[in-house]
């Protein structure tokens, strides 16, 4: 901007002095002296703000009459950096504004969506857990109906071998009973062949029938204890097998044991296997006792 000459300094001091002689300025002196016409006062000797104001503006219109070209050209730049400036804080305000009722908005939406999310993973969790109690239990059926024909398996061969080691010794005592009958009847039948054959001869028959009743009841005996040890090798062998068959039963119930633990165990559940371990000292305690029987 260039300086200002003595007409511009001159027009901006008069219209600066103007300002202050505005009708609308006056209306409060106006007022003062009709209120003082009223009274019956001089308006002059009234001590009132107005009178002070009034003095002050007198003075500022003498002191501002060599001045006038100095106020007119601060008034001419600092008006547009002021209103430069308002303008900038009033959009900046207004961005800001804008920016914080957008970010009210997204926190209201993300809060719902939150909700919403919470919402959902508490049914699903939900569903989950009645899945899981639903597999429990059928789990629960099935190893009851495992364990339940297990045992009737097991009932069965415990009464069909108690009828095997039943029949076994029947046939033993048959056996015995039929040897040492038929021991006796030939050791009768000797003593009376060498009897009469002594009467004949006549010899003395008491050492000669001693003998021969002697050596067929050794007989006997020899073949009863013959028969007992094929029957007790056999009855070994018939322990051997179903203990054999009970050791692969109980593998098999072990390794399904540990293939649904494993299982489970992947799911995230953790089954009890009270049950599983409870097998093996069954099937121990239930060899010893058998053995121990038929010992």
């Amino acid at each position: 901007m260039g300086k200002p000459t003595n007409m511009e300094s001159k027009t901006a001091g008069t219209e600066f002095v103007e300002k202050f002689d505005h009708p609308s300025k006056l209306v409060p002196e106006q007022s003062l002296c009709k209120t003082c016409k009223n009274l019956g006062v001089d308006a002059v000797k009234v001590d009132t703000p107005f009178c002070g104001i009034q003095s002050g503006l007198e003075e500022t219109r003498s002191g501002c009459v060599g001045a006038e070209p100095v106020v007119a050209h601060l008034k001419e730049e600092a008006n547009p950096k002021q209103v430069e400036l308002q303008e900038d804080r009033s959009t900046d305000v207004k961005e800001l504004e804008e920016y914080f009722t957008a970010l009210e908005q997204d926190r209201r939406h993300l809060q719902q969506l939150l909700l919403d999310q919470k919402e959902e993973h508490q049914m699903e969790m939900r569903a989950l857990e009645r899945e899981w109690e639903q597999e429990r239990l059928e789990w629960e059926r099935q190893w009851r109906e495992k364990e339940e024909v297990l045992m009737a398996s097991l009932r069965s061969k415990l009464i069909s071998r108690e009828k095997l080691m039943k029949d076994l010794r029947s046939q033993l005592h048959v056996l015995v009973s039929t040897k040492h009958l038929a021991g006796s009847a030939m050791s009768g039948k000797q003593n009376s062949s060498k009897w009469w054959s002594v009467k004949k001869h006549q010899a003395s028959p008491d050492a000669a029938t001693q003998d021969a009743t002697t050596s067929g009841a050794s007989k006997g005996m020899k073949a009863a204890d013959t028969d007992l040890q094929k029957i007790r090798k056999l009855e070994t062998k018939v322990m051997e097998a179903e203990r054999k068959k009970q050791k692969k039963a109980l593998a098999k119930m072990q390794r399904k044991a540990e293939k649904e633990e494993k299982r489970n165990k992947k799911e995230g559940k953790v089954k009890d296997s009270s049950v599983t371990q409870c097998w093996p000292r069954y099937f121990l305690t239930l060899g010893c006792a058998t053995h121990a029987e038929d010992m």
